[in-house]
């Protein structure tokens, strides 16, 4: 790629051109995605505070889970199975490596999943945290989300017999199914904070990362697209010699 301007032309490969193109596309991509984030998790954590002076609603089976940031406060009565809780796995708490801990609710349809709040890993992975749920608890109000998924799921939730508390990968609605033996509610509760237990729920801020640092890697990746297109012209800019021949 060749490009007069004035006393100076802009000579680079065209290998090196096209790779320095790509990155940079890519780069901007990753920071305007990290802004993306940033405003939705400011959204998000507005819509739970505005959801903690709303009135409950009821919550069905057949509910849909919100769209976006919305998050209604609902909620249900039904009998909680502490025989068969799930600990969702890959959550952290103040850098602290742990688990949510998912509890089935048998309404007369099938299955809600309640999200009592998170809990430490233990020793190691191979030995499972000690939980107390009350099994007696009857009545659950939270915000109504959709399941949570991940950017990178680490394989399939075997749903055959095992030992219980289970720890799962981000199961989606068909797995929830196959695992508790009958349908499944399309989204997950966040139990309220003010609800019995002392387990974590920091539901303002549900994600690790908070808006206040996507902006932080937004301004690095505009950074470094700008620190691209810089070298890229300081070793392609080449001044064009203007003498003649004798």
């Amino acid at each position: 790629m060749q490009l007069s301007l004035g006393p100076y032309r802009l000579q680079a490969h065209p290998v090196i051109f096209t790779v320095a193109l790509a990155l940079f596309g890519l780069m901007m991509s990753l920071g305007f995605w990290q802004i993306d984030r940033g405003n939705y998790k400011r959204q998000l954590a507005s819509s739970m505070l505005q959801s903690q002076m709303d009135q409950a609603q009821s919550l069905r089976l057949d509910t849909e889970p919100p769209h976006g940031a919305h998050t209604p406060r609902v909620k249900l009565q039904g009998d909680l199975a502490v025989d068969r809780l799930l600990l969702l796995d890959g959550q952290s708490h103040q850098r602290v490596p742990g688990y949510h801990i998912w509890t089935p609710v048998r309404l007369d349809a099938g299955w809600v999943i309640v999200n009592q709040g998170w809990v430490a890993q233990g020793a190691s992975r191979d030995i499972l945290p000690e939980l107390e749920i009350d099994a007696g608890q009857t009545v659950f109000e939270g915000f109504w989300r959709p399941l949570p998924k991940a950017g990178l799921r680490l394989g399939d939730n075997d749903c055959q017999a095992g030992q219980w508390p289970r720890v799962v990968q981000y199961p989606n609605r068909a797995e929830l199914a196959c695992l508790l033996g009958g349908p499944v509610a399309n989204g997950v509760v966040l139990l309220a904070p003010s609800a019995p237990g002392n387990y974590p729920r920091q539901w303002t801020a549900p994600q690790a990362i908070p808006p206040q640092r996507h902006y932080g890697y937004a301004v690095q990746w505009f950074a470094l697209s700008a620190t691209l297109v810089f070298l890229l012209i300081k070793f392609s800019l080449k001044r064009t010699s203007n003498d003649s021949p004798s």
